[in-house]
């Protein structure tokens, strides 16, 4: 059950935390999940250059624009493109740093655009 009450826990302070966003900023969003990598331990020769960043926050969040257009049964095969696309370009990240970015922000988006804690923002878009 500690288990059980420690995910729950982690999951209301990561909600908390995505509600107090009060609007959708790539640069933020990006800067929060790039963090999550611990760039300057798990990237071979440290993080990231800032060309670099910015070329993969494109990529990142086109590529999640994009989604919308998409059936459920295409999410797996759209996840795995978009890894491999970002390790392709990026080849600095492994696969496993593509898929962790990937998940962090389709968390973020999950949690801002669709959950009840912004009604006025989603009336307006």
């Amino acid at each position: 059950m500690r288990k059980e009450e420690n995910f729950k826990t982690e999951s209301l302070a990561f909600t908390e935390k995505v509600k107090n966003i009060k609007y959708y900023d790539e640069e933020s969003w990006f800067s929060s999940a790039y963090s999550t990598l611990n760039p300057f331990r798990t990237i071979e020769g440290g993080g990231l250059s800032e060309e670099v960043k910015k070329t993969l926050k494109s990529l990142l969040f086109s590529s999640i624009e994009n989604l919308k257009s998409f059936s459920v049964g295409d999410y797996d095969k759209w996840f795995y493109e978009l890894a491999k696309r970002i390790t392709d370009r990026v080849s600095k990240l492994s696969f496993g740093h593509a898929q962790k970015l990937i998940n962090i922000l389709m968390k973020y988006h999950f949690v801002y655009f669709y959950s009840d804690f912004d009604e006025d923002w989603k009336k307006k878009f």
